[in-house]
């Protein structure tokens, strides 16, 4: 029976330590794995790649044969079959393999993005969780000081000290703190399904209220160059660009000849002939405007990589200026709250003690609460913007 116990308590640990170990990183390792979306992704790169690289396959050799009966009937019956082969100019081949593999890169870096928006999206989902939770727990606190101040009233118009307006008007401040505590749980709730959807439906254990230190970044500089390199969105822009100008060289490899070889036997009555067919066409009327049209198409796809470069070192910037205004603002209101100090328990005290009137409590009250509220959105905001700028790093 104790060594029962032992084991039960054994499985309750290791559960418990489990669970308090789930923070986000745990989380993103989850959704990868069970994300549905990821999956159906991640085939479709297969099957796109595959296609890619039968592009550059021989066509089917051709097989044919005709018999034909003379006429008269003396003439008699001969036969004829030709079994041929045909292939591009070698280095049409080489052009096309060379974008195949191209095409691959392309499609690893889409697989890439559709990976990161993914995991970012949870990332994001997890920082809403612990403001949404740190929110309830204000608004809670807010609902409990609510409710002990419409008991106070209640009993104060019970006892002929108090009037019905005051009594109403904590009763509404009840009211109001409750709705804000329901919301909040609704939103919570909400956020939490949509993580269970990201985890492919499977349960998922996030129980956190508080944010781990945010790594340092490096310099602006720095991160632009590690963006250029391993962004998947500046990748895909980039493939697009060798992959549209690799279609001008294939598309001049097709104004070249095409060759056509094969084997030949016809027969007729007493009579075999053996041969072989060798072919090859004249490209006149193809390739000059094709090949216009896959230069613009590269023209097109360098300036869309340059607009994506502008626009992430735009961002970035943009998000890095952002941070710094978002840490200012937090050390300001954190000092706002260290000078308020007992701020709650003296409003309480006066009131209490018929110092303040309802009105007075519940506007003071108010604006401390703001502080916090304020703090905790303005937090959320950060993490959210560190998220953001670290998930080339996901």
């Amino acid at each position: 029976m104790r060594k029962i116990r032992y084991i039960v308590a054994a499985a309750a640990l290791v559960t418990a330590l489990n669970t308090r170990a789930q923070g986000i990183d745990g989380v993103l390792r989850q959704i990868e794995e069970n994300n549905l979306s990821l999956r159906a992704h991640s085939s479709l790169t297969e099957a796109r790649t595959l296609d890619a690289r039968t592009a550059n396959q021989l066509p089917n050799p051709q097989v044919q044969y005709v018999h034909a009966w003379g006429t008269p009937a003396e003439a008699g019956k001969n036969g004829e079959l030709v079994a041929t082969q045909s292939f591009d100019f070698p280095t049409a081949y080489v052009r096309r393999s060379q974008m195949a593999k191209m095409q691959s890169s392309h499609f690893t870096a889409d697989h890439a993005l559709v990976r990161q928006q993914t995991l970012l999206e949870a990332k994001q989902l997890c920082i809403d969780l612990i403001a949404l939770r740190r929110q309830k727990a204000v608004a809670d606190e807010r609902a409990q000081n609510a409710e002990r101040i419409a008991e106070v009233y209640a009993a104060r118009l019970d006892a002929g000290k108090g009037n019905i307006l005051e009594k109403n008007r904590a009763d509404m401040e009840l009211t109001a703190a409750r709705n804000a505590v329901s919301m909040l749980q609704i939103e919570i709730e909400a956020a939490e399904n949509r993580l269970r959807t990201l985890n492919g439906g499977a349960e998922i254990t996030f129980l956190d209220t508080e944010y781990a230190p945010l790594a340092a970044l490096m310099p602006l500089a720095e991160m632009e160059a590690l963006y250029s390199t391993t962004e998947p969105a500046l990748l895909i822009a980039a493939s697009q660009v060798e992959i549209a100008e690799q279609a001008v060289k294939v598309e001049r490899a097709k104004t070249l000849p095409q060759f056509t070889v094969g084997y030949k036997l016809a027969h007729s009555t007493g009579q075999q002939f053996n041969g072989i067919v060798v072919g090859m066409s004249v490209p006149i009327f193809s390739g000059y405007r094709n090949t216009r049209a896959a230069k613009a198409q590269a023209a097109y796809a360098e300036a869309e990589h340059l607009s994506a470069v502008n626009d992430v070192r735009t961002s970035l910037a943009a998000m890095y200026e952002r941070m710094e205004v978002l840490e200012r603002s937090i050390a300001e209101y954190r000092q706002i709250e260290s000078e308020m100090g007992d701020y709650r328990s003296y409003l309480s005290r006066a009131i209490e003690a018929g110092q303040i009137s309802i009105v007075d409590y519940f506007s003071s009250l108010s604006n401390y609460y703001d502080v916090l509220e304020a703090r905790i959105d303005f937090e959320r905001q950060l993490q959210q913007v560190h998220a953001q700028i670290t998930a080339v790093m996901l």
